[in-house]
C-alpha cells in the first residue's frame, strides 16, 4: 500500500509541480481529516495481526549486487547522451526511431500509426514478432512487416486475432554514451541535493533505500495477508478514485495535453470513466490497504507532526522544505503518506 499511495508523490517529485491546481488538490486530500485518516474508527472493521514480534527473513535485510547496480544503470539512464547512427544495420537490442502504420484488409485501424517511436529490436514490446522484422533493416528503409494480434487483446478486442500489414519508415538507430559512475559524478548530481560526494556513499545510500524498500514490501505484505476487513465503506473506495483521477490529470497537465489525449498516447482505447468503473477489484484492494494502516496507527497511538513530515522529505529529497507538495496534495494526504511509513518503522523496529 505504501506503494500504491506513494506513487503519485514520487512521480511529482521527479517532474516537478508544474501544474498545481486546487481541482487536483481536492482530489488528494477530500474525504481525509486534517491527521489524514479516514473519517471513521478503522478498528471498528479491521482486524489485525501481532504488530510486535514480527519474523522478517533474512534476504529482505539484505541488497543484491544486482538490485544496487540496476538502480546506477537507471541513475546513468536519465543522463546519457544519445547521438543518431544512420549506417547501422539493425540488430537485436538496438534502439531504434521508426514511423509505422498498421492496417488490416487495407483500411488504417485507429491506435496503429505512431511517428518517432523508440523501440528495442528483437524484444516484445509489441505484438506478435513485429521487433524481430526490423532485424537486418537500416535507417531510410521502408518496408512492411505483417503481424498477427492476439485472439485474446484487451486493449482493443476489435482487432483480436486478425492480420495486419504494418508500413514501416526506419529514421535512424539510437546509440548512447553514458558517463562513467565516480566521485566526480556524484558530487555534481548528488552533492547539492542529497549532500552526497563519493560514488561509495551513494552505493551505501541505494542499498539503503533498497533494503527499506524490500522491508516495507515485506510488512505491506504481513498486513495485508494476515489482516481481515469486513467491509470496505464508500467513502475510501471514492478516496482511491479520487487518487487515480487526479494521478492521470496531473500525468496528462505535465505534457500538456488534455487526460484523454494522454491515454491515446499510452495506446488505451477506453475513457478514464470507463477505466475507473472497470477497476472496482482494484480500488477495494488499495482501500483495504489504507485501512490497515490507519488501523494499526490507532491501535499504536501514533500521529504525525510536521517534523515528521520533514524528516520524510529530507530522506526522500534531500530538503525538508515540503510547501510545494502540501499546496498541491494538501496537508492530510501527506499526513496519510507519512503515516503508513510511520507504522511499518514501529513494526520493523519491533520485529526478529
Amino acid at each position: 500500500m505504501k506503494k500504491i499511495l506513494c506513487v503519485v508523490l514520487a512521480l511529482a517529485m521527479v517532474f516537478g509541480l508544474t501544474a498545481c491546481t486546487t481541482k487536483t488538490e481536492s482530489k488528494y486530500s477530500n474525504g481525509l481529516t486534517k491527521d489524514g485518516f479516514y473519517d471513521l474508527k478503522a478498528l471498528d472493521i479491521v482486524t489485525l495481526p501481532e504488530l510486535e514480534g514480527v519474523v522478517i527473513p533474512e534476504e529482505y535485510r539484505a541488497a543484491s549486487a544486482e538490485a544496487i547496480q540496476s538502480q546506477i544503470d537507471q541513475i546513468l539512464d536519465t543522463v546519457k547522451e544519445t547521438s543518431e547512427d544512420y549506417d547501422k544495420v539493425i540488430e537485436a537490442g538496438d534502439k531504434v526511431n521508426i514511423d509505422y502504420s498498421g492496417s488490416i484488409d487495407g483500411e488504417v485501424f485507429e491506435g496503429g500509426t505512431a511517428a518517432g517511436q523508440v523501440v528495442t529490436a528483437g524484444t516484445n514490446e509489441f505484438i506478435d514478432d513485429f521487433l524481430y522484422q526490423i532485424i537486418g533493416h537500416k535507417p531510410g528503409e521502408n518496408f512492411d512487416i505483417e503481424v498477427t494480434f492476439p485472439e485474446t487483446y484487451p486493449q482493443n478486442p476489435d482487432l483480436a486475432g486478425k492480420d495486419a500489414v504494418f508500413a514501416i519508415v526506419i529514421n535512424h538507430v539510437e546509440t548512447y554514451t553514458y558517463p562513467d559512475f565516480d566521485d566526480a559524478f556524484v558530487e555534481e548530481h548528488y552533492g547539492e541535493t542529497l549532500g552526497i560526494k563519493t560514488a561509495a556513499d551513494l552505493k551505501a545510500y541505494i542499498e539503503k533505500n533498497i533494503i527499506a524498500g524490500q522491508l516495507n514490501d515485506y510488512i505491506d505484505d504481513y498486513l495485508y495477508n494476515n489482516s481481515e476487513v469486513s467491509e470496505i465503506p464508500e467513502a475510501v473506495i471514492e478516496h482511491q478514485k479520487n487518487l487515480i483521477t487526479a494521478n492521470y490529470e496531473d500525468t496528462a497537465a505535465q505534457y500538456g495535453v488534455d487526460v484523454q489525449t494522454l491515454l491515446t498516447m499510452t495506446g488505451e482505447t477506453r475513457t478514464l470513466d470507463e477505466i475507473i468503473e472497470e477497476s472496482s477489484a482494484q480500488f477495494e484492494s488499495m482501500g483495504k490497504d489504507v485501512l490497515l494502516y490507519q488501523a494499526a496507527a490507532e491501535k499504536l497511538g501514533l500521529t504525525v507532526s510536521n517534523n515528521d513530515i520533514a524528516d520524510y522529505f529530507e530522506n526522500v529529497s534531500g530538503s525538508r522544505d515540503y510547501q510545494t507538495y502540501s499546496d498541491h496534495y494538501g496537508m492530510p494526504y501527506l499526513r496519510m503518506i507519512v503515516m503508513t511509513t510511520k507504522v511499518a518503522d514501529y513494526i520493523i523496529e519491533k520485529s526478529n
